[in-house]
């Protein structure tokens, strides 16, 4: 345990009272320790001194305490010789006429900071201590007695992770756990398309006292981790104004390899950096990810969760989901007889008016393993992709993978036959939308012929292309009657002029 005990002490400590003699303890008498705490977390109590004897019951809150420790007491040399000589003083029996043993408080001695190293002495040296666990569903308030120790002076410690107290059995006392256990949230701020950048946030709400906070992020393959966190404390002012502080890279490291569970990487927070929080204090983590083809099949979900308190792997809040769901949406072609039309060649751009390349997916499969149809989706990067798609008459076009937002469709061609569109066609996705066609058999004869045909029933985009009638003629003979003319008068004149010649000729 670290300095945070200390902090968390400093409201839960019931200070040494260690002073003049007072009535001696029935032989055999033992007390409890009641513990109000949370259930899900183990309660360990170890006995630091002896008590020898105590004032009356009815004047507890001031009555004087005696208290000793053996030669052979676990205790004795981190008291005698080790840090808590700076604390407490162990009497030798070689002055006022006292017995060796009696423990004094020194004046001025922080608790606090002498539970702290008590603590950690107790670690180091594998002091056992008796345990037991609050009962209940996690995090819920639980109440929790630890029966039958001898009266003394105990130290209290929780496995979520900060001190409890210090505290006296005489015969029986009651603690209160200050700590508040944390939680965390989690967020996706953008919802792009495949091959965008998700950036996400989590926040961790960290309380007084933490312990060993590590948060466990795992991402589902469609989404590639940038390795760009990045922490930062927020404060919120007067009006709901909030301000991320950098903190120092230092004070914490990430992880990508030999993790303690299946996520994708790890944060752990630097002890010493813990220590410093002295209220609670929102900590967020700032990273990203790049939603790759995956998506088509596997919903780019992200979840962390955050283990802390000693032996963390058993100490976990909830795990808060972010999900970035990308869509797909089919493109219809038709006339205003809902026939599916081919030869209409379309770009697709973003909400900046910038075309989009598009990568054309054939053979996919699903997550079961089933056939999809072919479909375009975003290229991502190292991809070279298409700028513009063609409608066909036997079916839609597919696109998939896809962010929540608004789109364009810019018709370059339209088919044959047909009027181009007068301006781009809008389209806002932020759910699936596909469409329903049905195949239309050829029908009737002669003139009532109706050939096969697909027929646009409903969903998705529809784009309609509009066709003006062929112009009428006027029903005459046209240029006719002037060829016919004019060559009765080429061979008019042809006759005519061989007939001159003649007569030329003869006279």
């Amino acid at each position: 345990m670290k300095t945070m005990k200390k902090i968390a002490s400093l409201t839960l400590v019931l200070l040494l009272v260690l002073s003049l003699a007072v009535p001696a303890l029935a032989a055999g008498e033992t007390g409890s320790i009641t513990i109000e705490g949370k259930a899900g977390y183990e309660y360990t109590v170890y006995k630091l001194f002896d008590l020898e004897s105590y004032g009356s019951a009815d004047k507890v809150e001031n009555a004087p305490h005696s208290y000793t420790i053996a030669t052979n007491s676990p205790w004795y040399t981190f008291v005698t010789t080790g840090a808590g000589k700076d604390y407490v003083t162990v009497t030798d029996g070689n002055a006022d006429n006292r017995s060796a043993g009696y423990v004094e408080w020194k004046e001025g001695a922080d608790p606090a900071k002498f539970a702290e190293l008590a603590l950690d002495y107790a670690k180091e040296n594998k002091i056992e201590g008796v345990s037991q666990t609050a009962e209940g569903e996690k995090n819920a308030d639980a109440t929790v007695t630890i029966t039958g120790l001898t009266l003394g002076y105990y130290l209290v410690d929780s496995s979520m992770g900060a001190l409890c107290a210090l505290n006296t059995t005489n015969p029986n006392t009651t603690i209160t756990e200050k700590n508040n256990v944390p939680t965390i949230e989690k967020e996706a701020k953008e919802t792009p398309s495949i091959g965008g950048t998700v950036p996400y946030e989590v926040i961790i709400h960290a309380q007084p006292g933490a312990e060993s906070y590590v948060l466990h992020d795992h991402m589902t393959d469609s989404l590639d981790f940038n390795n760009d966190v990045k922490a930062y404390v927020r404060t919120v002012a007067e009006g709901g104004v909030t301000t991320d502080t950098e903190i120092a890279s230092t004070n914490y490291t990430i992880k990508t390899e030999n993790l303690t569970d299946d996520c994708t990487f790890e944060v752990e927070f630097k002890q010493d950096y813990l220590d410093t929080i002295t209220t609670a204090t929102n900590i967020v983590l700032k990273y990203s990810a790049t939603i790759n083809e995956e998506a088509i099949v596997i919903l780019p979900n992200n979840d962390a969760t955050l283990s802390y308190g000693e032996g963390n792997e058993t100490n976990r809040t909830e795990k808060p989901e972010a999900p970035t769901p990308v869509y797909s949406f089919d493109l219809v072609k038709t006339t205003s007889k809902n026939v599916l039309l081919a030869g209409a060649v379309f770009q697709l751009k973003d909400s900046k008016d910038e075309v989009i390349s598009l990568v054309l997916v054939e053979n996919d499969v699903d997550e079961n393993n089933q056939p999809i149809p072919a479909y375009y989706r975003p290229a991502v990067a190292g991809e070279t992709g298409v700028t513009s798609v063609t409608t066909k008459a036997d079916s839609v076009l597919t696109f998939k993978g896809f962010g929540e937002g608004t789109y364009k469709l810019h018709e370059v061609t339209a088919p044959e036959g047909y009027n181009s569109l007068k301006e781009d066609v809008t389209i806002v996705i932020s759910q699936d939308n596909l469409a329903e066609v049905n195949h239309v058999e050829e029908s009737g004869e002669g003139d009532n012929a109706v050939p096969a045909h697909y027929e646009y029933i409903s969903g998705g985009v529809q784009v309609i292309n509009y066709t003006g009638a062929e112009l009428p003629s006027t029903g005459g003979i046209g240029t006719t009657l002037f060829y016919i003319v004019g060559g009765l008068l080429i061979v008019g004149a042809a006759v005519l002029l061989i007939t001159k010649k003649r007569v030329n000729g003869e006279q």
